[in-house]
């Protein structure tokens, strides 16, 4: 786990894209190496924000000025503990893109790409058939993306 914040450039490796909203993505990423003067990060993986830039799919790597922090503990005693979730998730840090984004490699058509194509595609049928906020609910229960399930209804 990551216990300052670290700056710089890192080449790194995209496992999997959590969510895409809005040219927003949350992904985790590996193979976290430092370019030039940077120093290196004592984690293996980490959950990054890509604000915009290029589309992106498992296994490409990417060039990118990186912010990494440290995983939030929880909120209120008792709470949702994120750092504990992480922690055996193997995600030492959380981030985010601070500047342009470069793909250096695009990733072999393996294992990654096919999951996140089906993924896709189970999400578009899933918004062809439902409307809002089933398809959103139906998203999330089914392919973990929980980026449209509406705030109406997560209160719910």
């Amino acid at each position: 786990m990551l216990s300052r914040p670290a700056y710089g450039t890192f080449e790194v490796r995209i496992d999997e894209i959590i969510s895409e909203a809005e040219g927003r993505r949350r992904v985790i990423v590996s193979a976290i190496t430092p370019v030039a003067e940077t120093r290196p990060v004592p984690m293996r993986r980490a959950r990054i924000v890509i604000d915009g830039g290029p589309d992106l799919a498992p296994g490409d790597v990417i060039h990118a000025p990186i912010r990494f922090y440290r995983v939030p503990g929880p909120v209120l005693p008792g709470g949702h503990d994120t750092q504990f979730h992480s922690y055996f998730d193997g995600i030492g840090a959380y981030g985010s893109a601070t500047g342009a984004v470069e793909v250096v490699r695009q990733g072999d058509a393996g294992v990654e790409r096919l999951v996140d194509s089906v993924r896709q595609g189970i999400a578009a049928r899933i918004d062809r058939h439902l409307s809002q906020p089933a398809s959103g609910i139906a998203r999330a229960i089914l392919n973990g993306d929980q980026s449209a399930v509406t705030d109406a209804a997560r209160e719910v």
